[in-house]
């Protein structure tokens, strides 16, 4: 319960998050800044302190720093995590904040929107002997780009190629990266961007002179189907946006017969839009 000194932890080079918490309000008020140290249960606890008033409401602490009116939630434990971002996993916690020796403050731990924790995609596709060629951006930020950074960091970058693919999959099964590079690679302030050229053998359908191809290449969102007589609750770690544009060139030689509908669902869980434009060969 009680978080060793700075001092301590500095000569190990290794502390819990309280020993964390500890160096950093030290680190702190060397710059000239204060810190306070914060108490907070993470989500896997259901309490907080006004209604249990006990040592059982928190497993966690982190450091705040408050400038002007705006509160920064500091966990050292959080590999990635710039200053404006806390830990996913104390989101929408009630916090227990230092305030001298007799005092203390309650706050809360906000919860990121969606819009911070996106994946934007930008892909450019053609058609050629009865498969897929494409090439294509794709951009992450928030908690969807710290999940890569923890991946990226515990493999060996042999196995890069294998995430990647796993991560990027689109159309099919079928779908290869021919060729990748990326950048800001761990890189706390700007967003992780990943450029790759990319094939799909058996995509499309051929019958007789027309093609059948369904530009809705990621299709990720179908694993979150809930059955209907689910009887348990699913939690997901953070709100997250996706948000992709596929620009398809029309073959020599072909027009568009059909263009599905426009598409738009929204309710208290998710908002959802796709929509489709001809123009000239794309």
């Amino acid at each position: 319960f009680i978080p060793r000194e700075a001092n301590d932890v500095f000569a190990k080079k290794y502390g819990d998050c309280k020993d964390n918490s500890s160096i950093m309000k030290e680190m702190l008020e060397i710059a000239g800044l204060e810190g306070s140290l914060s108490w907070l249960g993470t989500r896997d606890i259901p309490y907080d302190y006004e209604t249990v008033s006990t040592p059982s409401v928190d497993n966690h602490m982190i450091l705040s720093y408050k400038d002007g009116d705006k509160r920064y939630f500091l966990d050292a434990t959080g590999r990635y995590q710039p200053i404006e971002i806390p830990t996913s996993f104390i989101q929408g916690k009630q916090i227990l904040i230092e305030n001298g020796n007799d005092d203390y403050v309650l706050d809360h731990v906000p919860v990121i929107p969606a819009s911070e924790n996106y994946r934007k995609d930008s892909v450019h596709i053609t058609y050629s002997q009865d498969k897929i060629i494409g090439s294509a951006r794709s951009e992450y930020e928030g908690y969807r780009k710290i999940d890569i950074f923890n991946t990226l960091e515990r493999i060996d970058k042999s196995k890069y190629i294998d995430f990647l693919e796993g991560q990027l999959l689109a159309g099919s099964n079928k779908f290869l990266i021919d060729d990748w590079s990326d950048s800001n690679l761990f890189s706390y302030e700007k967003p992780y961007i990943i450029d790759y050229q990319f094939n799909i053998q058996d995509y499309s359908k051929e019958l007789g002179e027309e093609i059948y191809m369904n530009l809705n290449l990621y299709q990720g969102v179908l694993y979150k189907r809930v059955d209907e007589d689910r009887e348990l609750p699913i939690e997901y770690n953070y709100k997250n946006s996706y948000e992709v544009d596929i620009y398809f060139e029309i073959p020599d030689g072909y027009e568009v017969d059909y263009l599905p509908e426009n598409f738009d669902f929204s309710d208290d869980l998710v908002d959802a839009e796709i929509s489709y434009q001809l123009d000239e060969n794309q």
